[in-house]
């Protein structure tokens, strides 16, 4: 069951309603379980923050969260006889010191016989299920990473940087994804133990290309309108000229990118693939690199474009993580595995 609060837990005294709110969670082994309060009068309570700034001002800046809805919240604590949410509170000790932000919501540990913990992707705000098993990519290694790319192999990590129990989603057009920006983070992912889908906005196989010419193909595990953001914990979307014009012309593609974002999960882009962050209106107030043909578009729709090999921005709750160009794969793959599994 959650962890009770232990003798450095402060007592929360706000208590007013929420809706979508980001839920401090403790580390344990390879995941996290929520943190449970104490009122002033001894009364267990759920706490809950309706913003990453308040959560961090309040517990500091390297407190774990999940973001979830606030019914999910109450779905969990109940049947644990803990009723009372408190949200935004203001604790009675002092908050610990403070380290650099959190970049991303913190998965939860597997649930034990009896016991309720969140598990899966948390923005799926629906009551807790069991935590599943890892399960592989029906594109296991082959043909998916194949061809011999620009050194993006990434092995997994000791200290748990790694995406292992985690599901991603490849998103493509038809054709025109330049094939090596959609195998070698394929293979990255892979690698450090992932699962991964690839989603396009037909069935069937998608065309990759070498530039101008025709290169493999590949099969779709999903498309758009089958597929469903709580059922991944990060997008990788490759580059190629013709792959984000199209999918920036597709209102499901461009809604499942945008509910990344709302989500709060990591979004990893190269190359050209920024296009379709533009359309889905998700570049404004973000720092962000892309091939420099983009540079005046994602300018315009306010963001701001630097000429680095690779850009994470932080400024938001979804991470976002940008490239230039195949050349940049290398920094590019350690960079997203890293906010994925962070």
């Amino acid at each position: 069951m959650p962890e009770l609060p232990s003798a450095r837990d402060a007592g929360p005294r706000a208590r007013v309603p929420a809706g979508t709110v980001f839920v401090p969670v403790r580390p344990e082994g390879e995941g996290h379980r929520v943190r449970l309060f104490r009122t002033p009068l001894g009364a267990r309570t759920a706490v809950a923050f309706t913003s990453v700034r308040l959560l961090a001002a309040t517990l500091g800046a390297g407190q774990p969260y999940l973001r979830l809805a606030e019914p999910a919240l109450r779905a969990l604590t109940v049947p644990l006889g803990v009723t009372t949410l408190t949200v935004d509170p203001q604790l009675v000790a002092p908050r610990p010191p403070t380290s650099p932000c959190p970049r991303r919501s913190a998965r939860a540990s597997a649930a034990q016989p009896g016991e309720s913990s969140w598990s899966g992707p948390a923005a799926r705000c629906e009551p807790v299920r069991r935590s599943r098993a890892i399960r592989r990519s029906r594109v296991s290694g082959a043909p998916l990473g194949t061809r011999e790319g620009r050194g993006c192999t990434t092995t997994p990590r000791a200290s748990g940087k790694d995406v292992n129990h985690m599901r991603v989603a490849f998103l493509v057009a038809p054709e025109g994804v330049e094939q090596v920006e959609l195998t070698e983070p394929w293979k990255a992912v892979g690698d450090a133990g992932g699962e991964r889908h690839l989603i396009s906005t037909a069935s069937g196989r998608i065309q990759a290309f070498d530039h101008l010419d025709k290169a493999d193909t590949f099969p779709v595990d999903r498309t758009v309108g089958e597929a469903s953001v709580g059922d991944y914990d990060g997008l990788v979307l490759p580059g190629g000229v013709a792959n984000p014009d199209q999918l920036r012309t597709d209102k499901d593609a461009v809604a499942f990118v945008s509910a990344f974002f709302d989500a709060g999960k990591p979004v990893a882009a190269i190359c050209h693939a920024p296009w379709t962050l533009i359309e889905a209106d998700q570049v404004r107030g973000r720092t962000l690199t892309s091939w420099p043909s983009l540079r005046t578009d994602i300018r315009n729709a306010g963001g701001t474009w630097v000429d680095e090999q690779v850009k994470v921005c932080t400024s938001a709750p979804s991470p976002l993580i940008t490239s230039r160009k195949p050349d940049d794969l290398k920094a590019f793959c350690e960079a997203f595995i890293t906010q994925f599994g962070g």
